[in-house]
């Protein structure tokens, strides 16, 4: 009787690793979509209102998804707390605490590159890097999309497998 239950909850344990793999697949797809999405509120109040950074990112952080709400929000409190630092500093520190994103090494590159050149150049310039790294997320999310749909299977029955097979190794 115990070992029966032992090996179900071997096996449980181990699909749950596969399925959470495969969970964080779709969160990091869905994470650069929200990106997108954000890119698309920011192009449109540089372009027509020409709305300051600092009420900008407030204006992220209300009207983005979770988790990139919680990043704008971070840059939102980084601009206004007293002696924080340039934005690009601030911008970057809020990229690499953002683990929630679940960003590779070159997609927050790209983000901490965005930052750099935010309020320091004209609106023209400020928007054609706006389209550019939007446009580089719109690959990365495209990439993160044939890569869940590619593995999310795999990562599932990968799990359950070993659970499957740490049983017949016991037993």
């Amino acid at each position: 009787m115990f070992r029966i239950a032992g090996a179900v909850l071997i096996i449980a344990c181990s699909g749950a690793m596969g399925f959470g793999a495969v969970l964080r697949l779709r969160e990091h797809e869905a994470a650069l979509n929200a990106l997108i999405a954000s890119f698309d509120i920011m192009e449109c109040e540089i372009a027509e209102r020409c709305t300051p950074l600092p009420e900008l990112m407030g204006l992220l952080a209300e009207q983005s998804l979770y988790p990139v709400s919680v990043f704008f929000s971070c840059v939102s409190h980084g601009i206004s707390t007293p002696d924080a630092g340039h934005f690009a500093d601030i911008w970057s520190k809020a990229v690499m605490a953002a683990y929630k994103l679940r960003l590779e090494p070159n997609e927050a590159l790209a983000l901490i590159q965005l930052g750099r050149s935010l309020g320091r150049y004209s609106a023209e310039k400020q928007l054609d890097i706006i389209r550019r790294t939007r446009a580089c997320f719109a690959a990365f999310a495209n990439q993160a999309c044939e890569i869940k749909r590619r593995d999310s299977k795999m990562h599932a029955f990968l799990g359950v497998a070993a659970g499957l097979s740490v049983v017949v190794i016991l037993l």
